[in-house]
């Protein structure tokens, strides 16, 4: 699993660093030449346009310009704005953070690809929200990925994802992007005193027409190894014959979604939620708030992450895995 932290949390995780800004910053120019290098598919004579703003990833730009230039690479040097770049093999995006919450005007997009440093300029890095931005071929992001990488619009403006190791301790995450590698790893094998409630898990999915996220959720989950699958839907009546015939249905309502669900959570080894489970307002709420307050790991599906969307501090006061 890849490590998933808030600017809030990355800024708070840099300034725990043993090391200096200095050397951190560096450490990201250092990375970032060397991700142009590979698209640019060699050094001498390239041509790379460089945005540099007043902040740390303007710093990084600087250093990766710097060390670029050092290998024959011809940097050119622009500030923030809607000025038109000039003819180029790469141009590297290094404007604004994960932080920046302002609008700004970027350049036309240019023909050649687009490296954005940490993020595309312009993209919110909690919400994925795009107040402009380049569309880049690649971002190199520092240390771990952010919320606003993974979310649209911000993912698709963001393009190939590349994370760079800056010794940062990124351990403490309380978020994770489960990639293939995890999903090819071995299944837990059963022991001879398991029984049903051994790998509960807690289901809270569908709406109506959406029935068959459900029972595709659920199934996916007995593959996985689950004992006791307890599914409920807080706007459809879901019946046991809509579910596989492992699984235990129970009727709760948005009034008492979170009430109910939290009253024997404990018993589960894990809460999977949001598979169809729609955009009624009342329902978003509902998600969010027991989303939060789950104490386990926790498995935030489709429409759920609508409502992640629409109230982000969810994620942040969550203490289990996610």
């Amino acid at each position: 699993m890849l490590p998933v932290v808030t600017p809030i949390e990355m800024k708070a995780i840099d300034a725990q660093a043993a090391e200096s800004e200095e050397v951190l910053i560096q450490r990201a120019g250092y990375a970032v030449a060397n991700s142009a290098l590979r698209m640019l598919g060699g050094s001498y004579g390239r041509r790379v346009n460089v945005i540099i703003g007043k902040g740390n990833n303007g710093q990084d730009g600087q250093v990766a310009a710097r060390l670029l230039q050092r290998r024959g690479v011809r940097c050119k040097i622009y500030r923030p704005g809607p000025e038109i770049l000039a003819e180029a093999d790469l141009v590297i995006d290094a404007a604004y953070g994960t932080g920046f919450r302002d609008e700004w005007e970027p350049p036309p997009q240019p023909r050649c690809p687009v490296l954005a440093v940490d993020i595309p300029s312009g993209v919110d890095g909690l919400t994925g929200e795009d107040r402009g931005s380049l569309q880049a071929e690649r971002t190199i992001t520092f240390g771990a990925l952010k919320p606003g990488l993974l979310l649209e619009p911000g993912a698709s403006r963001a393009g190939q994802l590349e994370i760079a190791d800056l010794g940062l301790n990124v351990g403490s995450s309380r978020c994770n992007l489960i990639t293939d590698h995890d999903l090819r790893m071995p299944l837990s094998q059963r022991t001879a005193t398991d029984h049903k409630w051994t790998n509960a898990v807690r289901l809270i999915a569908a709406s109506p027409g959406m029935i068959g996220a459900a029972q595709l959720a659920a199934s996916g989950a007995l593959r996985a190894g689950a004992g006791m699958i307890v599914v409920s839907s807080p706007t459809t009546n879901l019946q046991a014959s809509d579910m596989p015939p492992e699984a235990v249905t129970r009727q709760l309502t948005n009034n008492d979604l979170v009430s109910e669900v939290l009253k024997d959570l404990d018993r589960f080894a894990a809460l999977l939620i949001g598979p169809g489970l729609g955009t009624d307002p009342d329902t978003i709420a509902a998600t969010a708030e027991l989303i939060e307050r789950s104490p386990i790991p926790t498995v935030v599906d489709a429409d759920g992450l609508k409502a992640v969307a629409a109230h982000p501090s969810c994620l942040q006061r969550r203490v289990a895995a996610t």
